[in-house]
């Protein structure tokens, strides 16, 4: 991937939404250094310049700002699009919780990871359903080889469909269904589909996106119990009503 390829995929950049705090590189070797006055020689990398610090230390300053432009020079010049700037957070998993599909695509060009699996079990796709982004971001993602069927270390015990599902991030449900996320994968020890943990959140909205799409609704998990049955045992009246309309019945009913 040639400078300027990356650096048309950073012409978009603007903004990011969220800035992550405490962003350092993880790296305890000495990264190659190049002169503002050779990444300048480039007639892509427009105000963008790299200077004589190394070059990881550079990408992690280029998130911290947003500038994929800046990004793009670095990992061209050899910084590591998979470099870890934070404890668990990988430069890419930066890039998505900043919901900046510019440097997402940047990263994903030059070969980061989608699969590198952070803190609490986390992968960039994770981060994105949690997050709510940009659904361009999930459709990169997923094109990249982002894995659907990684399961979070939290307490939803989530792939990023359970994830979405479960803090009520329509959008995001939507974006991963449409790239392909198996709609009733069971996550492990509970046997639940994304479909039990929006009951469980009453979530009606999800409930419908989820059904719409073709959702089981009166799947079983491990302890006997349909999505229903769940959202009547926590008292959740619009969950329940939601998966009535789409023919949900309790475990009993069945």
């Amino acid at each position: 991937m040639t400078t300027t390829t990356i650096l048309a995929r950073a012409a978009a950049a603007g903004a990011g939404l969220l800035l992550l705090a405490g962003c350092s590189t993880a790296s305890d070797g000495e990264s190659s250094t190049v002169t503002s006055a050779t990444a300048s020689a480039d007639p892509g990398a427009s105000a963008a310049a790299l200077d004589d610090r190394p070059l990881d230390e550079q990408l992690a300053e280029a998130l911290r700002a947003g500038d994929a432009a800046l990004v793009a020079l670095a990992v061209e010049a050899g910084a590591d699009p998979g470099l870890e700037v934070a404890s668990g957070t990988t430069a890419l998993m930066a890039a998505v919780i900043r919901d900046d599909a510019a440097l997402v695509d940047v990263l994903l060009d030059a070969g980061a990871d989608p699969a590198a699996v952070g803190s609490s079990g986390y992968t960039a796709l994770h981060h994105a359903a949690a997050n709510d982004v940009d659904p361009a971001i999930i459709a990169s993602l997923a094109s990249a080889g982002a894995p659907f069927d990684v399961f979070a270390t939290t307490s939803v015990n989530g792939s990023p469909l359970h994830l979405a599902a479960y803090d009520g991030n329509v959008r995001a449900v939507q974006a991963l269904i449409e790239a392909g996320a198996p709609i009733d994968l069971p996550n492990p020890g509970f046997g639940a589909s994304a479909i039990f943990v929006a009951a469980f959140a009453n979530h009606p909205d999800v409930i419908e996106t989820l059904a719409l799409a073709g959702a089981n609704v009166n799947l079983v998990e491990a302890d006997g119990d349909t999505a229903l049955d769940v959202a009547l045992a926590s008292g959740h009246e619009e969950a329940a009503a939601a998966l009535r309309q789409y023919g949900a019945a309790t475990s009993g009913e069945l």
